[in-house]
């Protein structure tokens, strides 16, 4: 019987030794570890993996040139205040200071369990051993698919394993403290020279700049002085003919082009341009009488030749010379020439607002479709408005199909957003980051 009991309880220790045997076999996640080369705040590292690491920095990597240092940490999530794993592994790397002083041959791996992120980090001295392309041979498919079942010690420890390989077998590619000096130096002299390029293109062009600034300014003065030098006087009959305030205000504007002769045909043309461009403002400043309502000058479009222009002795000859060019643009229009007074008088429309109504107006009013006063007004509102804003919306419903075509405005753009979603970015260093 006591035989019995002696086999009995034999038994039992053998179970319980052969469980415990089991229980330490067996890999065993820890809620938060922290070692020399492992920070584990997520706590799904075990004891194998991190021992691992130790392993690769304290013997395998001590027989690689400059003894690298691989640090490892894994997260629940990147901090609130940093969602770029980009910046966050730059920024704990230069915090840490990992790798050597001299060698600069850290790496610094870092998983964001809940992020679903990855990202590593490489050292200057270490950049062409383990290059940005070196990616897919470190984060395999297995590996992928570990982070994806969430077998986040399996995959940290497959990448661990395959970043220990392509380490060793570009070993000779590992910078040593005189080849990374050199090195730098080389970039330095690089970017010195890009420096100094671009600094000697900046004054090329800025020496350009002036000198185009003062030759333009130089031809001006000298159209000018050519312009008003009396014994001109005869090319430029009109231009003497007008009111000296006027010569004075063209004489003000003139440009001279870059290149080309300063002669009388080019003051011709000039003269030309700027007495058509301005014609309802100098219709405006004029005493003279005038034919037609002052408000369609400024809608002529049939220029004369220039030098037909400037052969008029004054101003009183060139309206003279125009009155032909000014009758199509009011004639026809005529009938709505007492509706359009008085609307100009009860919008309050500026002088020249009240001109360019008119030119719009009668560039699409359709003369067969005549218009009543109150359609009248409410169409010469909406081109007004138009023109003061075009983003502004004018009630068009009413009025001729051509108004509501051109002269209804409405805000415009697109409203949708584009960068949403975007994220990565270099941090300025070697390495890499992805997802899963």
């Amino acid at each position: 019987m006591r035989s019995r009991h002696k086999l009995a309880a034999l038994i039992g220790v053998v179970i319980a030794l052969w469980g415990l045997a089991l229980a330490v076999a067996r890999p065993q996640p820890v809620a938060a570890a922290e070692r020399q080369w492992v920070k584990d705040s997520a706590g799904v590292l075990t004891p194998t993996t991190m021992a691992l690491i130790d392993r690769l920095n304290n013997v395998t990597f001590a027989k690689l040139p400059g003894h690298p240092q691989l640090a490892v940490e894994v997260r629940r999530a990147l901090p609130a205040s940093e969602q770029d794993i980009d910046d966050y592994k730059a920024d704990r790397f230069a915090e840490w200071g990992v790798g050597r002083k001299g060698w600069d041959n850290g790496l610094l791996l870092v998983v964001a369990v809940k992020d679903r992120k990855y990202g590593l980090e490489v050292g200057y001295g270490l950049e062409a051993a383990v290059p940005d392309g070196s990616m897919d041979d470190i984060v395999t498919d297995s590996v992928t698919a570990d982070l994806k079942a969430a077998r986040y010690d399996d995959a940290v420890r497959a990448m661990v394993d395959h970043l220990s390989a392509v380490l060793a077998d570009h070993r000779s590619a590992i910078m040593t403290p005189a080849g990374i000096k050199a090195e730098r130096a080389a970039q330095q002299r690089s970017a010195d020279l890009d420096r100094l390029l671009v600094e000697i293109a900046v004054l090329v062009v800025l020496v350009i700049v002036v000198w185009l600034v003062v030759r333009k300014a130089t031809r001006t003065r000298l159209l000018v002085k050519r312009l008003n030098d009396p014994a001109e006087q005869a090319a430029l009959p009109l231009y003497w003919g007008l009111p000296e305030a006027e010569r004075v205000r063209f004489a003000e504007q003139l440009k001279a082009p870059m290149r080309g002769p300063l002669d009388q045909a080019l003051l011709a043309r000039k003269l030309t341009a700027y007495l058509y461009d301005t014609l309802g403002e100098l219709v405006l400043r004029s005493a003279d009488p005038l034919p037609y309502p002052w408000y369609v000058y400024g809608a002529v479009i049939k220029r004369r030749d220039a030098q037909a222009v400037v052969a008029q002795p004054d101003w009183a000859s060139f309206l003279g010379l125009i009155e032909p060019d000014v009758a199509p643009v009011y004639t026809p229009y005529a009938a709505y020439a007492p509706g359009f007074e008085t609307w100009a008088k009860g919008a309050h429309a500026r002088a020249l607002e009240q001109q360019a109504v008119w030119q719009a107006f009668i560039s699409h009013v359709e003369l067969k479709d005549p218009l009543d006063e109150a359609t009248l007004a409410l169409t010469l509102d909406a081109i007004l408005q138009y023109q003061r804003d075009p983003s502004q919306h004018n009630a068009t419903d009413g009025l001729p199909l051509w108004v509501g075509a051109n002269y209804a405005g409405g805000s415009s753009g697109d409203s949708s957003s584009f960068g949403s979603g975007f994220g990565g970015g270099s941090s300025g260093g070697g390495g890499f980051s992805g997802g899963w």
